[in-house]
């Protein structure tokens, strides 16, 4: 799949009927259908799947691949990204954005000062938090939010406001 975008990660097996914990890259966009193709890369190793069930659940999405029908079969699933064509995500609003578009951009700060790159996007409490590896320190993480995220461009990197702003 070259036109493949990550939708979540496989955390560990859920149960012992070959379920995983999916943590969820699509943040509840998008929910592929019983039988649609993925693969699950992780370092070199990419297999083709396809997804038996998918649902939302506290801990992020459960889901099983078919083949995968024990927890031996989902522990060797550990680690692994789910990936699906591009094509079938469904379009965003203007100011809405898939995880993986973030990742990788260059951030800078209002006043046009490189700060670094994107590295993580993490959930917490509803709240999405950066990670940003500093070109200089040790990583920022700050809220996914208006009052810290002043200006994104798809595809060209962010503006963060300074922390004294923000306060």
């Amino acid at each position: 799949m070259s036109d493949a975008v990550p939708i979540g990660r496989i955390r560990r097996p859920h149960g012992l009927r070959g379920e995983v914990v999916v943590e969820d890259y699509a943040e509840g966009t998008y929910t592929p259908p019983p039988g649609q193709a993925v693969t699950l890369g992780r370092g070199e190793e990419c297999l083709p799947a396809k997804i038996a069930s998918w649902r939302p659940a506290a801990a992020g999405i459960i889901a099983r691949f078919e083949g995968c029908v024990d927890r031996h079969g989902a522990e060797l699933l550990r680690d692994h990204v789910v990936s699906v064509p591009r094509g079938d995500l469904p379009p965003l609003d203007e100011d809405e954005f898939y995880h993986f578009e973030l990742i990788g951009l260059p951030v800078w700060d209002t006043e046009g000062r490189r700060v670094g790159v994107v590295a993580e996007i993490y959930g917490v409490a509803g709240t999405d938090i950066l990670v940003i590896r500093q070109d200089a320190g040790r990583p920022l993480e700050i809220p996914f939010v208006k009052a810290h995220v002043a200006i994104i461009k798809r595809g060209e990197g962010l503006a963060i406001r300074p922390y004294a702003e923000t306060l």
